[in-house]
């Protein structure tokens, strides 16, 4: 493709520089909170992370003291919260998260791409243009298309 990236800070519009404010802020934020949206690595890195975490605190119920049992409520809690995130990046309430199956529904389906009732799309937006320059804006950046960006 022969073209250039540009990514958008210039004059094209403030709501748009907002948008890219808000999508590009990073994994894990908030991870125990209900709201938002989150990607697919995030949850699949979520999941991860409470499967390995579940292990020695199922160790310490079972052979050293049941009362242990209180630290799985964190790990649930964050669990719940992150699919929660996921389900709503998929334009469905969290409540979806509790049928059985879906959760691998959730981790190979591609989320809504514009904004949708919970909020904007997690994915850090660029425009593509081959000849249009979006503003003489010394601030934006421009990427030859066979850079990584």
């Amino acid at each position: 493709m022969n073209g250039s990236f540009k990514l958008v800070y210039g004059e094209v519009d403030t709501a748009l520089r907002n948008i890219l404010v808000q999508t590009s802020s990073g994994m894990f934020k908030n991870p125990f909170s209900f709201q938002g949206r989150i990607r697919r690595l995030e949850f699949a890195l979520s999941a991860l992370l409470v499967t390995v975490l579940f292990i020695p605190i199922l160790f310490l119920i079972l052979y050293v003291d049941s009362t242990a049992g209180i630290l799985v409520l964190p790990l649930y809690w964050f669990a719940y919260a992150q699919g929660a995130k996921r389900c709503h990046d998929l334009d469905t309430s969290g409540w979806f998260q509790l049928i059985p199956f879906y959760s691998l529904w959730m981790l190979f389906a591609d989320g809504s791409r514009d904004k949708n009732r919970y909020g904007y799309s997690p994915k850090v937006i660029v425009v593509y243009s081959s000849t249009t320059t979006f503003s003489n804006d010394p601030t934006i950046q421009e990427h030859d298309s066979d850079d990584d960006i």
